[in-house]
């Protein structure tokens, strides 16, 4: 069982300030998970090439944002599994808690990427997410 931390105010954050989040830990974990992958190599350029620090942050919302939107399709049986099942009852911490252990368990990725994509899914909307198309 992997055991997250979440900051009981994240859900208190922007969007923009949650993508950012998940640029940096995609990044710090060397994930595989996406072709936008910010090795330290192209985070260390990413920050070469912004002219200000705004700049910066708003790129690496951009990379957030665009780690998330690959991810969402894999993520979502698992995460809408468990809302459908009993929505979203408790502490968030604890119903993040399940969904990231299936998700780490069925396709193997961090389970700090795991949550802070579930966080960001959460914040967004499950409802929206969730619906059938």
């Amino acid at each position: 069982m992997i055991n997250v931390d979440i900051e009981p105010n994240v859900t208190d954050l922007s969007i923009e300030e949650m993508y950012r989040q998940l640029a940096i830990i995609d990044a710090g974990v060397g994930s595989k998970l996406s072709s936008v992958n910010l090795s330290a190599k192209s985070f260390d350029r990413l920050a070469s090439d912004s002219s200000t620090i705004g700049d910066f942050l708003e790129k690496l919302a951009v990379s957030g944002k665009a780690i998330f939107d690959e991810n969402w399709p894999a993520i979502k049986s698992y995460v809408c599994a468990v809302y459908g099942q009993n929505g979203q009852e408790g502490p968030l911490k604890d119903w993040v808690q399940s969904v990231v252990n299936a998700i780490v368990a069925g396709l193997g990725i961090s389970g700090n990427v795991a949550a802070a994509l579930v966080v960001i899914a959460v914040k967004l909307g499950l409802d929206r997410l969730c619906a059938v198309q």
